[in-house]
């Protein structure tokens, strides 16, 4: 599957000048009962303190781009949040993880790459984590250069199964899975794994992941656990989403 977003395709405008279109398709071939998705492109040139006064969020003392990634996910998150929830509370940065802070009883994932940003949500009663990640395919230099602290040699075989794409595009759909994972699993368990601490198990062109965890998280987490995404293409890469569904039993080999 290489179903494409097409991000310049607005739904409606904001009134916030860097933030020029808001998107809320869901952009994955599978719908996810529950979840509600935002997207947005922004202009980090032109953030402003008037663009955190408007959603309510503390200044950041941080470069311009920062900035901006920072209130445009938050803006996609309170469009989200909209979706499930009757006037949203933007999620702030909470002060010891750096994490997006959820109302309670919701859960989300927030993610910018290059000008766009995007943000899922769901009420926890539904799905207990989510993952979400953007990133711009990464060059064909880099990649050869960035694939063995990635990659596992199972991932290698894969590449050479699946026949999907090159290996630079291959390798920065591997690296958005599990930069998706991280971002189910450590809000769950509190605990730091990398890169090669898990390993995709399949990747099929119907736009569906599944990603097998390598390291003991935790009791609930056990090493063989399985968690299952979806990726898409859009303009400049891909955007992927993992996540765990409320009383989901844990799936090993």
């Amino acid at each position: 599957m290489d179903k494409a977003i097409n991000a310049k395709a607005p739904q409606q405008t904001n009134k916030t000048p860097f933030i020029t279109q808001i998107n809320q398709d869901w952009p994955f071939n599978n719908p996810w009962s529950g979840c509600a998705f935002a997207s947005s492109n922004f202009n980090a040139g032109l953030v402003s303190s008037t663009d955190f006064e408007k959603l309510a969020l503390p200044p950041l003392k941080a470069t311009n781009k920062r900035q901006a990634e920072f209130v445009a996910g938050r803006y996609c998150a309170q469009h989200a949040l909209n979706q499930i929830i009757a006037s949203p509370i933007v999620p702030a940065r909470h002060p010891d993880t750096g994490q997006p802070d959820w109302p309670q009883g919701l859960c989300g994932s927030i993610s910018h790459s290059h000008g766009w940003a995007a943000a899922v949500v769901s009420r926890q009663q539904d799905w207990l984590a989510l993952g979400l990640d953007i990133e711009r395919c990464i060059a064909s230099t880099r990649a050869e250069r960035l694939h063995k602290a990635v990659l596992r040699q199972s991932e290698l075989d894969l590449f050479e199964s699946v026949n999907l794409w090159t290996f630079a595009e291959f390798l920065t759909c591997i690296f958005s899975a599990k930069e998706s994972l991280f971002k189910t699993l450590n809000p769950l368990t509190q605990r730091y794994f990398g890169f090669l601490d898990a390993e995709v198990i399949s990747l099929n062109d119907d736009g569906i992941f599944k990603i097998r965890l390598l390291k003991e998280l935790s009791s609930h987490w056990p090493s063989q656990s399985i968690i299952s995404g979806q990726w898409v293409r859009f303009a400049h890469g891909f955007i992927t989403i993992a996540g765990v569904q409320a009383a989901e039993p844990l799936h090993s080999n």
